[in-house]
């Protein structure tokens, strides 16, 4: 049942803190001796830092292609599991989650049942124990020349075989998660907002929708010396924000009267509330650890996020 309040009347039920990877060119990134990204340790260190005081995040969320895009992509562990060894991508999240007491939402390429090439792009969240809570395929591919359908395959359309939503505990409150995947946002050129697909995660009862996503042509740009330098973004030592997905996020919210949180490659971190407001971080602060991506970059962006009562 849809609930008759308006959006500044929504009840709200406590709030927690949701860390953003921020920054990170998760597309330019090499694969290791041992087949995992040259980003895994990174996150495992960002993961460990969101969850430190005096930042003591509740949820990370990370964005599109973190985990990169290999060659072979491991299988996809089943909900409400702990992902095992032949799952090492999906087993170092699932260990950072479990080693830091906090909630991971992350995108890492898997398959189902035997190897064909082919992958999908799957958003998987792991509880505070690193038990695997949710495991979302992309259903609306980009397409050539980023995700072509001779490498990448798309998830069922149906919720039922391809659940986008998951309850996490955090702070003593039952969560009910919407996801969903980059494109799938903007609803297809001229990246104008998908109000089909936010509205079935209102439907299903979603109280905060997390949104990872991959780069844009502004934020790719944001690599090129001489376009940091002309946008202040060196000056300002502050990351760039794609026009498109900032609308796109502070639509859903108004839309669906829902929360959205968003980590996009290269970008800031965008979060608006339930209200349509949109929201700040209250940490900001560089990756602790080794070679971040362009131009050392890479961030952990902490927001205070009101949670909505279920309608």
């Amino acid at each position: 049942m849809r609930s008759s309040q308006s959006t500044t009347e929504a009840a709200i039920i406590g709030s927690i803190k949701v860390a953003i990877v921020a920054g990170l060119d998760t597309m330019d990134q090499q694969t290791q001796e041992d087949g995992t990204p040259q980003y895994q340790p990174l996150y495992v260190e960002m993961i460990k830092q969101a969850a430190a005081p005096p930042q003591s995040a509740d949820l990370v969320l990370c964005p599109e292609y973190g985990m990169g895009v290999p060659e072979e992509a491991e299988l996809a562990a089943q909900v409400g599991t702990c992902p095992d060894d032949s799952m090492p991508m999906q087993k170092a999240v699932s260990k950072a989650a479990d080693a830091n007491d906090i909630a991971v939402v992350a995108q890492i390429c898997t398959r189902e049942g035997l190897p064909n090439g082919k992958k999908f792009l799957t958003l998987i969240a792991f509880d505070q124990e690193g038990v695997v809570r949710a495991k979302y395929h992309k259903i609306h591919l980009f397409g050539f020349p980023a995700e072509p359908s001779s490498k990448f395959l798309a998830g069922a359309a149906d919720s039922e075989q391809n659940t986008p939503f998951c309850n996490l505990h955090l702070c003593d409150m039952t969560i009910r998660i919407g996801l969903i995947i980059c494109y799938e946002m903007l609803g297809g050129l001229p990246m104008t907002r998908n109000k089909k697909r936010i509205g079935e995660l209102k439907q299903g009862g979603a109280q905060l929708v997390l949104w990872s996503a991959g780069p844009t042509l502004h934020t790719a740009a944001s690599k090129i010396k001489g376009y940091r330098t002309i946008t202040g973004l060196d000056k300002e030592d502050r990351l760039p924000c794609s026009p498109w997905f900032d609308s796109s996020a502070a639509g859903a919210a108004k839309q669906i009267n829902i929360p959205v949180a968003c980590s996009a490659a290269l970008g800031a971190g965008l979060v608006y509330s339930h209200d349509g407001a949109k929201l700040h971080a209250e940490h900001d602060q560089p990756a602790q650890a080794g070679a971040t991506g362009s131009s050392g970059r890479a961030r952990v962006q902490i927001f205070s996020v009101p949670i909505p009562a279920e309608t």
